[in-house]
């Protein structure tokens, strides 16, 4: 029985009533939060280990929504001033098929080294390059070792829709060098696929691993495809994920939006979570939120690609889990939820003209507990209550750029930049103290990031991508 306790924080419970609790403790016995309370109204039990938090803000861990690891690899120049197909087709396939297991690996330490100094304990990996060997037993050794709590969402292509198909081979034109490449699988080879996927990760890890099956999006699945993800999923108690409506080219499909045409199949449930959602009407929303379908949101990558804005405020007035994903590394070009959450404050009032119409709490909501209800995940994780694990941050407040906070969610959303985050708890246990990372000594980590820069550069030129075009102001 191994008992951690934290003390003298100020507590955001993000629980029920959204208690806020000055000078407080909170035990943890083997990963979970047993107890928490005011000092000045409790004594907490003794523990094998007390962090002092005098000066910070003990917070849940942040949720990346929806996400996807690999293409970090991919950021800092080949992605920039392209549409979304554009951006897909040659820049992310290409990319993808140039990685080795090894870069892979890389890929996944230095995403998780970047989301943990942000806070992020928990990320829903929608998983695009899992159908290369090697990937996947890459991705989960550095994941287990690590220690941060994934879905690792294997995604699955079975068709092309014939309407792009033309928009498609125009835009590879515009990049005749890339190599073309296609990641469709059979309907059947995907099953079979995941169903060994799941069998052999998922609840491994001490239970930090789920797999859930992600058909792409509605473009690029067939209905049998979707209809088994979504019987995968309730069989076996976890959840689902697709794209839904990212681009204009997804906006309509026989004449339908794509949540129309997923509720005449019976494909809306509250197993499924569905992400961007750009290409939204009053309608969609609607049906979304009559079949608690729940909602990740991308609104950095969303802007990053031009692709636009998803109707984030209608979703939250319904009362739906609507939580936010960074999205890929090489559309956001960060990992960083605090800047999501200050990013998704500021375009939203711009759209809307409205300074109100998302709360600095409703959106530090967004990036604990409605993220984790967005995942399925808020019996479990999301706030600090007992019973919960212990997926804890803490962020330390004394700096020039919180200085000075009133409001603890105003401070936290439009002052921070992403390195407050001083200590990181995933299931109880010390991933990051001091904004060190137990998974990369700083003795290391110089030498790791010039071999990720080495790695990234030796992918770009197998994928015969130009890595740093000349300057342009136009």
């Amino acid at each position: 029985m191994q008992t951690l306790s934290i003390q003298h924080g100020t507590l955001v419970t993000m629980d029920q009533y959204r208690r806020v609790l000055g000078d407080s403790w909170v035990h943890v016995q083997d990963g979970r939060i047993v107890a928490l309370g005011v000092h000045a109204e409790s004594v907490p039990p003794p523990a094998d280990r007390v962090i002092d938090a005098r000066g910070k803000v003990v917070l849940p861990g942040f949720i990346n929504a929806h996400t996807h690891v690999n293409q970090i690899l991919l950021r800092g120049g080949p992605s920039h001033g392209r549409q979304f197909y554009d951006w897909l087709f040659n820049v992310v396939f290409p990319g993808q098929k140039a990685m080795r297991p090894e870069d892979v690996a890389v890929a996944v330490r230095l995403y998780c080294a970047e989301a943990v100094r942000s806070g992020i304990t928990t990320i829903n990996e929608n998983a695009d390059s899992a159908i290369y060997p090697g990937n996947i037993e890459a991705a989960m050794a550095v994941y287990g070792e690590v220690g941060v709590r994934v879905v690792y969402a294997r995604m699955f292509f079975d068709r092309m829709d014939g309407r792009i198909q033309g928009y498609v081979d125009a835009l590879k034109a515009r990049s005749p060098q890339v190599e073309l490449c296609s990641i469709m699988e059979e309907t059947a080879v995907a099953k079979d696929r995941i169903t060994a996927l799941s069998d052999q990760y998922h609840g491994t890890a001490g239970g930090r691993i789920s797999v859930w099956p992600a058909p792409a999006t509605t473009t690029a699945v067939t209905v049998e495809g979707m209809r088994w993800a979504q019987a995968f999923a309730r069989d076996r108690a976890v959840m689902w994920t697709l794209h839904m409506a990212e681009s204009d080219h997804d906006e309509r499909i026989h004449g339908m939006s794509p949540a129309e045409y997923m509720e005449c199949y019976g494909l809306l449930d509250e197993r499924l979570q569905v992400a961007h959602c750009v290409y939204f009407d009053r309608k969609d929303v609607r049906l979304l939120h009559r079949h608690n379908v729940k909602v990740a949101s991308q609104v950095v990558s969303n802007a990053y690609l031009g692709s636009g804005v998803a109707p984030v405020p209608e979703m939250v007035e319904r009362g739906m889990a609507v939580g936010i994903g960074t999205d890929n590394g090489n559309s956001n070009d960060s990992v960083n939820m605090i800047g999501d959450m200050k990013f998704m404050a500021h375009i939203h009032r711009a759209v809307h003209r409205d300074a109100d119409v998302l709360t600095p709490e409703k959106i530090l909501e967004m990036a604990t507990i409605d993220g984790a209800r967005s995942l399925g995940m808020d019996h479990e994780i999301g706030s600090i209550e007992t019973g919960k694990r212990a997926d804890l941050i803490l962020l330390d407040l004394r700096h020039p750029q919180t200085t000075p906070h009133h409001h603890l969610a105003a401070t936290i959303v439009f002052q921070a930049y992403g390195n407050e985050v001083d200590t990181v708890l995933i299931d109880g246990n010390v991933v990051m103290e001091n904004r060190r990372l137990s998974f990369l000594p700083p003795e290391r980590e110089l030498a790791f990031l010039e071999e990720a820069q080495s790695r990234a550069t030796a992918i770009l030129q197998r994928a015969n991508m130009v890595a740093n075009p000349a300057w342009r102001s136009l």
